[in-house]
């Protein structure tokens, strides 16, 4: 293979963006949105981070609209980075229904990228390209993105594939590796917590695959390396990802299981479903409930990739057989057969639905596939070797279509925190939880619909929290925010007053500055306090609690160890680990260019087809 300049790869870039706009074609509209059974719920999460990012908050925990105005500790569980984002598209001018389009897009394309980036490393440009096409038409990521309507689980699958590179270029030498790794990580915490937990048993075989496929007296290096990138790269998302596990008693996670739906029993997938044939879409059926899947083509093409194991290095084997192993694990882990596993482990349960695996299981399987596309397999004719399984991956994704005819609908019109509060009473929904698990431990009895708090929130004013007050008693508004108030109280005597928002762990009432007591109420939830007779200036804010600042500090401190490392003198091993030029075969990227104009002229072809 001839080694050439940059500028051909960016041929190859150009191919995966026309494959990425074949992909993510529904989404390219300014009104109307997939029809997902979860995208009101990312809409909503948007719109609450918007009035927080107005407020200045850029890690939000409670999310103070939602529950009729009442609030409840949605971002403590919940990642925010796919809603801030959102909102930020959103502020920068783009209507609701393009900012939120706009993100599931970056999340399909961006992972599509990463993915490549990845891919690129082991199998070369072609097999990178070729890995890039399959995990765009996997039917489990367009089931997620499309039916499900997953924001966060779609922005978060761009980070996975950068943990996996920067292990592997971090164990080769390459700060950037150790900086793209650990980022990535604390990115993926931030957006899906529960993606972060599930992908943590990859990241960690993927570290003993590097180790092992090393050369002898480098093995220890890239071992403790992975590690040290592994954990660096949790604490330093250990502000998003460790609350929602620490903190699961304080609210009502048992209602997350009280529905038969929601039960890990009643969601293992069968063969038929997680070997699914090309699906034939019919947009006309009101209840079109697609099967969850990776496809049986896919599979098929991933086992193709096997074949080329006696041809490989050690260190590529040791790639396969860990990919082979971590797809097998996840796979299983879905299905009927491990529900002695699930019975037995309590924190399994957790994940709620087994099919969530298949979003881990995923990422091997486009990387075992892109095999077949390596054009440094062969010493001889490798050009068309990749070329042809450039063809094939692109013969495979047209049969998956299939997937790329979703419902749309509208959002909400009113996209205000009373839209979102008479949204919720529409719905029978807290918040955006479907079975109200989050709700703080101790409300046990929901408010009245005429309750002051609910009812200020519909006519679009800022409800005045501070309830019990005597008669006699003057109160002056200094400073209001959505997670704070600033009064300043005049009472003839003292008296108990009760704060009219659901309390959980990080409320805080000081009065002249000095912390009092509150006591929460039996039965609403809500809390009071003494004030004491006088003139007094009360300030009620949720800030962080002692256990949650002591993680915000470790991903502080992680960070400043991430800083004084990646930036560390080279060592004279390390300087002498040159990385190589970028070599890319013109035919390959010819290729790759010639089948993504071709699928978008039979893509641009089918829809002008279609009645």
């Amino acid at each position: 293979m001839n080694c050439t300049t940059r500028w051909w790869a960016v041929g190859l870039l150009l191919a995966l963006l026309l494959v990425s706009l074949i992909a993510g074609a529904p989404l390219l509209s300014a009104s109307r949105v997939p029809d997902g059974y979860d995208t009101a719920f990312h809409f909503w999460r948007a719109v609450e981070a918007e009035r927080l990012l107005r407020e200045g908050v850029l890690v939000p925990r409670w999310a103070p609209g939602m529950a009729w105005g009442y609030g409840y500790p949605l971002f403590i569980f919940q990642g925010a980075l796919s809603a801030q984002a959102a909102a930020l598209l959103h502020l920068l001018g783009l209507p609701w229904p393009a900012a939120l389009n706009s993100v599931y897009f970056i999340g399909l394309a961006g992972s599509a990228l990463a993915l490549y980036i990845l891919a690129r490393a082991l199998w070369g440009e072609g097999g990178g390209w070729g890995t890039a096409l399959i995990f765009l038409f996997i039917p489990y990521h367009l089931y997620v993105v499309y039916y499900r309507g997953s924001l966060s689980e779609t922005l978060a699958w761009v980070f996975p594939p950068l943990v996996l590179w920067g292990v592997t270029r971090w164990g080769e030498g390459y700060r950037r590796g150790l900086w793209g790794g650990c980022l990535a990580l604390a990115a993926l915490a931030a957006t899906h917590p529960v993606s972060f937990y599930l992908f943590v048993p990859l990241f960690g075989v993927w570290v003993l695959a590097e180790a092992f496929g090393a050369e002898k007296g480098r093995r220890a290096v890239v071992f403790w390396r992975g590690v040290g990138l592994c954990v660096m790269g949790a604490g330093l998302g250990a502000f998003a990802w460790a609350p929602g596990l620490l903190e699961r008693s304080w609210v009502q996670m048992e209602r997350a299981t009280s529905a038969w739906v929601f039960t890990y029993n009643q969601n293992f997938l069968s063969w038929e479903h997680l070997l699914c044939l090309p699906r034939h879409a019919d947009p006309a059926l009101l209840n079109d409930w697609p099967a969850r899947g990776l496809g049986l083509l896919f599979v098929l093409v991933a086992l193709l990739g096997l074949v080329t194991w006696p041809g490989r290095d050690r260190r590529s084997r040791w790639r396969l057989s860990v990919l082979l192993f971590a797809f097998s694990g996840f796979i299983l882990l879905s299905m009927e057969i491990s529900r002695p596993l699930w019975d037995a482990l309590p924190f399994l349960s957790g994940v709620q639905f087994p099919w969530r695996f298949l979003a881990p299981a995923a990422l091997p399987l486009a990387l075992l596939g892109g095999v077949v596309a390596d054009q440094r397999r062969a010493r001889r004719g490798a050009w068309w070797v990749a070329c042809g399984g450039i063809l094939l991956l692109g013969a495979v994704t047209v049969l998956h279509w299939g997937w790329l005819y979703p419902s749309s609908g509208q959002l909400p019109v009113d996209a205000s925190p009373a839209g979102m509060v008479t949204w919720e009473r529409a719905t029978d929904t807290v918040g955006t939880t479907a079975s109200r698990e989050l709700l703080p431990r101790d409300v046990a009895r929901w408010p009245a619909w005429e309750s002051p708090v609910t009812q200020a929130t519909l006519a679009g004013t800022m409800p005045s929290r501070l309830d019990a007050l005597p008669a006699e008693a003057n109160v002056v508004v200094l400073a209001q925010r959505s997670t704070a108030s600033t009064v300043r109280v005049t009472t003839p005597y003292p008296f108990e007053a009760r704060y009219l928002a659901f309390y959980y762990p990080g409320w805080q009432v000081q009065i002249d500055g000095v912390p009092v007591a509150v006591q929460v109420e039996a039965e609403t939830g809500l809390f009071t306090f003494t004030v004491p007779a006088g003139d007094h200036t009360l300030e009620v804010r949720f800030a962080e609690t002692p256990q949650r600042q002591a993680l915000n500090i470790l991903s502080v401190v992680s960070l400043v160890a991430l800083a004084g490392w990646g930036w560390k003198k080279k060592s004279p091993a390390e300087k002498t680990s040159a990385e190589l030029p970028v070599c890319v075969e013109p035919s390959v990227v010819i290729c790759c260019l010639a089948v993504a104009l071709m699928l978008v002229l039979l893509r641009f072809v089918a829809a002008e087809a279609r009645p």
